[in-house]
């Protein structure tokens, strides 16, 4: 036998095969993007409204990616109103929105984005 063999059989997965996907705390119900286009400037203003739902466990909070935009609001919708969220956009990467509460699987939230889309004016990364 073959001393530097692999021991394992050839239809067995093979060793660090797998590669998870990232964890996915939300479902994505539904998006709508209202956008405008702004081409001299090489901007485009926009509002995203979400819908979401927890897949399973209770979320109080959401994170999103989010590069080379300027966040002018974040909101819940609440009835006939809107919320204002706290959220943290320092890295400019990810947008990470602290909810009012946790939300369970058998609920929907609607989040609502007021945003630039700025993509000429920020560093790509390879």
């Amino acid at each position: 036998a073959d001393a530097g063999a692999d021991p394992a059989p050839a239809w067995a997965p093979k060793r660090h095969g797998y590669k998870p996907s990232e964890p996915q705390p939300w479902d994505l119900v539904h998006t709508v993007l209202r956008a405008r286009f702004d081409f001299e400037r090489s901007h485009m203003p926009a509002t995203a409204t979400l819908t979401l739902r927890p897949w399973f466990y209770p979320q109080d909070s959401l994170v999103l990616d989010g590069k080379g935009f300027a966040i002018s609001a974040v909101e819940l919708e609440a009835g006939t109103a809107r919320q204002p969220l706290r959220y943290d956009y320092a890295d400019q990467e990810k947008i990470r929105i602290a909810l009012p509460r946790a939300y369970t699987r058998n609920e929907q939230i609607v989040v609502h984005i007021a945003c630039t889309a700025r993509p000429d004016g920020r560093d790509t990364k390879q």
